[in-house]
């Protein structure tokens, strides 16, 4: 009996590192970066960035998305991190939802328009990249409010200083 479950254990391990190495030699443009669930604010936010309706939101997805409203779901939107923006690199318009950060970075943002901050009564910092003028829509009562503009390798308009 010990020989068997050996031999089953075995079989589990090496198929499991087989899934995982197959796994990662899949495309990047398939890893999903976002699960949307029904009960979190990514059933709202992004459901016409999840094009296949699948549930979930690959990088692929998001690199093809022009337009990122993260404003919806009201007060239990609340976005406390704000990193998954990187894999969106060519929004146009973005609004920023509820969130107690006080700075968002969006340098990997470069091709925005318009950058709605309405929502983001907390913010008092963006970066954006050298090169990125978008129209910006300000949260009101913010005195002490500052756009910092740093370098960007994969912005064209960006200077990139060594």
């Amino acid at each position: 009996m010990k020989k068997i479950l050996v031999t089953l254990s075995l079989l589990v391990v090496f198929g499991v590192a087989a899934m995982a190495q197959n796994s990662t030699a899949a495309s990047n443009a398939d890893s999903v970066i976002i699960k949307i669930t029904h009960d979190n604010i990514f059933s709202k936010c992004f459901t016409n960035v999840d094009t296949n309706q699948d549930g979930n939101v690959t990088v692929a997805e998001a690199a093809a998305a022009e337009e990122l409203v993260l404003g919806r779901g009201g007060r239990k939107n609340i976005i406390s991190n704000y990193d998954f923006l990187k894999f969106f690199p060519n929004l146009k318009r973005l609004e920023i939802g509820n969130t107690p950060n006080e700075e968002v970075d969006l340098r990997k943002n470069w091709k925005l328009e318009v950058l709605d901050l309405r929502v983001g009564i907390f913010l008092k910092k963006i970066t954006l990249s050298v090169g990125c003028y978008p129209k910006i829509i300000y949260p009101k009562g913010t005195g002490d409010f500052t756009v910092t503009r740093v370098s960007n390798p994969d912005d064209p308009n960006s200077i990139w200083l060594e």
